[in-house]
């Protein structure tokens, strides 16, 4: 496969689940949380990883570990979210989310130092990371469900931002290196 092509479908498929995780959102505060919901939900945090792939392959050549290290977290904790049922908010998803803001802080740093991508991507996995700290933070010291939902919520709106400007920056084929 070319380069180009795997940056093409790193692209489709960032865009892609930034608008599923909006739309399993959705159907979770509309009452749709039975399979069709935790389809969106999977479908969408599959479609993460193949984009998280992508950029750890691009952003290697900033830090390798620091790229590994990012890619290894999302990744590994992308997969033990789709055993959670996202509805149901339980100590579990603590950690989880602190990983979650960990790993995107590594990659937005990384962005950042790139120049192979603009700053304010950089910013908004860093503020979706630090929001993700926060959120996963509240959580483990003991805040009820409906706050870290509404936390949750509030980190949505740049990693959707996100997802969705790293797929068109792949799409125009301005990362690969």
């Amino acid at each position: 496969m070319s380069n180009n092509n795997l940056f093409r479908y790193g692209g489709i498929a960032a865009i892609i689940s930034g608008v599923l995780y909006v739309l399993s959102l959705g159907m979770g505060f509309a009452g749709i949380t039975g399979t069709l919901g935790t389809a969106v939900y999977a479908i969408s945090t599959l479609l993460l990883l193949v984009a998280l792939v992508v950029l750890y392959i691009d952003l290697r050549t900033e830090s390798a570990m620091l790229a590994l290290l990012a890619l290894l977290l999302l990744g590994v904790l992308a997969i033990w979210s789709l055993f959670l049922n996202p509805v149901n908010i339980t100590p579990i998803w603590g950690p989880l989310t602190v990983g979650y803001g960990i790993g995107f802080v590594i990659f937005g740093w990384l962005q950042r130092r790139s120049s192979r991508y603009p700053k304010g991507l950089g910013v908004l996995a860093i503020v979706t990371g630090i929001l993700s700290l926060i959120a996963g933070i509240a959580l483990l010291a003991g805040v009820s469900a409906n706050i870290f939902g509404l936390l949750n919520l509030i980190l949505t709106v740049p990693f959707v931002i996100w997802s969705v400007w790293l797929g068109l920056h792949f799409l125009k084929g301005k990362a690969p290196g």
